[in-house]
């Protein structure tokens, strides 16, 4: 926007001119047939457009495909971390079976060795969980900043998902370990 002075010095140049055409509409997300008929028109007479609709809608799908593809790598390296995790313990049980039972024999009662098992699975599955957790935080908070996006919903999503599937993880192997280490034939053996 000029003065028509200046505008009328600029028309006498020899300069390539464009229009340019605004609409402004309320509720943006309901103007999917308004796009179509725009962007019909815009092809048929050769106009360059460019459509809030789509340019949100095709934004909308790009950020799905992404939060889908993150999410089920997430699940994958979760459920691998996991799987790890749970199979290192169980060797540990095997091999802690000895050192439990010599706790019983200068005794301990049954309760406070479960007690213990369920502190160090504790701290063997939530150290990862957490630190995993610190990292995403920072990953996606940095990744919804480049993409002008709010992940509030998606992250909180995420954790719940991720804490309750090791929470499973964390009970399966408080139970096996419990079976291997207070329930083994030695212990029956002592009491």
């Amino acid at each position: 926007i000029v003065d028509d002075s200046v505008f009328n010095e600029l028309n006498k140049q020899s300069l390539v001119k464009s229009e340019v055409l605004s609409i402004n509409i309320e509720n943006t997300l309901d103007s999917e047939e308004l796009s179509e008929e725009l962007i019909n028109y815009a092809n048929d007479n050769n106009i360059y457009s460019s459509i809030y609709y789509n340019d949100f809608m095709g934004h909308s799908k790009t950020q799905g495909v992404l939060l889908f593809s993150a999410f089920f790598a997430g699940i994958v390296f979760l459920i691998t971390t996991g799987c790890v995790i749970y199979f290192k313990m169980i060797t540990e049980a095997e091999n802690d079976k000895e050192k439990y039972d010599i706790l019983r024999k200068i005794g301990f009662r049954e309760i406070v060795i479960k007690k213990a098992i369920r502190k160090q699975v504790f701290i063997m599955f939530m150290l990862p969980l957490l630190i995993g957790t610190v990292h995403a935080l920072f990953a996606l908070s940095t990744f919804s900043q480049l993409l002008t996006t709010n992940f509030k919903i998606p992250i909180f999503i995420n954790i719940v998902s991720y804490s309750a599937i090791y929470f499973i993880y964390y009970l399966l192997t408080v139970n096996y370990y419990n079976k291997i280490c207070v329930k083994s034939k030695y212990s029956r053996v002592i009491q």
